[in-house]
């Protein structure tokens, strides 16, 4: 899957939002679904990627979630260990771009934040950089 598209800035944005919403005790970097419940208060837990890809706004951008946890996009899963390629492809960014915002928690990461406040931290770095805060 070759990301040939622009920056999605605005749709970032939308993501962060959404998962800022989501309670901290929800989000698990290291699993893309932990587990899953009728209702978020019943039990579902995901990384960032995974919530997203549950959600009717990227779903309708092709995104899904299937039974064997792994991440499609319009039906496609370049690896099932690995998400990037999906990621890039609908915020329109780099393969490395989407690794360093997706990807599980960093050693360097301080483990004083949540996983929560560790994505939403790096999507505001990342905005910044590109500078669009």
């Amino acid at each position: 899957m070759k990301n040939t598209s622009q920056p999605n800035y605005e749709l970032l944005k939308d993501a962060y939002a959404i998962i800022d919403g989501i309670p901290e005790d929800k989000i698990n970097l290291r699993v893309i679904r932990l587990s899953e419940g009728k209702s978020l208060e019943c039990g579902t837990i995901c990384c960032a990627a995974g919530w997203l890809a549950s959600h009717p706004t990227f779903k309708a951008l092709g995104l899904s979630i299937a039974n064997d946890r792994c991440i499609y996009l319009n039906g496609e899963m370049p690896d099932c260990n690995n998400y990037s390629d999906q990621m890039a492809a609908v915020f329109g960014i780099t393969k490395p771009e989407a690794s360093d915002l997706f990807d599980q928690r960093q050693a360097n990461e301080p483990r004083s934040l949540t996983d929560k406040e560790i994505w939403l931290r790096r999507v505001r770095q990342f905005l910044k950089q590109k500078g669009q805060l």
